[in-house]
């Protein structure tokens, strides 16, 4: 008697692992539940001259209670049937409705995403930041491009519906105002210059800019300073231009 008790632990034992298994996978959708729930009756209905006999036996002798013979194991494998139909009929619709969606995203967002690199071209982009970095200067006209883009990417038309792609391109639109804003406060026209269309990083503390003045040491330091955190600032730029083409393509394109 004890050794049969010991069985049916393990096959409950056994059951409550795999059913600790299976559980997260099919409780996210509703149709995941139902299609389960009717599965397993099918399967109880199935397994049913396997346990109702002595379930039956058992129930006859200690409560005296007298059951009659279940439904048919032909009924219970109809319904694991009809539970596993239903599930591949929702889980496929579940699939196209997602596919929908994907379409009408990059129905909106792909042209706009065109646009946006038509309009600002990777390659003058990447020619102003080398510029920047290399060289410590900026025209008024490629500030002027790169306020563009600022105002571009955080303009209301510019909305674009996948999450991942906008929030790339709002991170673009901060990095590069961060570095205008650095450039603002940092960059001006070196005396002597013959325009005044072109700015530099501190002049009067670069020693090639400063004309007559010469830099000391500590001045020296201090731009050498601001070059780091210049070059720094250029480095997010790039960075967040290039997450956000790459998420383009891998959502939109």
């Amino acid at each position: 008697m004890s050794q049969g008790f010991a069985v049916f632990d393990r096959l409950i034992t056994r059951s409550v692992e795999v059913f600790e298994r299976v559980w997260p996978l099919i409780r996210g959708a509703p149709h995941n539940r139902l299609a389960w729930m009717v599965t397993a009756a099918g399967v109880l209905v199935i397994a049913g001259p396997w346990w109702e006999t002595p379930a039956r036996a058992l129930i006859a002798k200690y409560l005296d209670v007298q059951i009659e013979s279940t439904t048919s194991p032909g009924w219970g494998f109809a319904l694991v049937v009809v539970g596993l139909a239903y599930h591949l009929l929702a889980y496929r619709a579940d699939a196209l409705r997602k596919e929908l969606a994907d379409k009408r995203i990059r129905d909106h967002d792909a042209p706009m995403m065109r646009e946006f690199q038509s309009t600002f071209p990777e390659q003058k982009i990447k020619s102003i930041l080398g510029t920047i970095a290399a060289d410590h200067s900026i025209y008024n006209s490629e500030q002027d491009f790169l306020d563009l883009m600022t105002d571009r990417l955080r303009s209301p038309d510019f909305y674009l519906v996948d999450a991942v792609v906008r929030d790339r391109a709002r991170a673009l639109a901060e990095a590069i105002q961060q570095l205008s804003h650095f450039v603002g406060s940092e960059f001006f026209v070196p005396m002597g210059a013959t325009t005044q269309s072109r700015t530099c990083l501190q002049p009067d503390l670069n020693i090639d800019r400063s004309g007559t003045h010469m830099p000391t040491a500590d001045e020296s330091a201090r731009y050498d300073t601001l070059g780091s955190e210049l070059i720094d600032r250029v480095r997010r730029v790039k960075a967040a231009y290039a997450n956000m083409i790459r998420a383009a393509h891998e959502h939109i394109l």
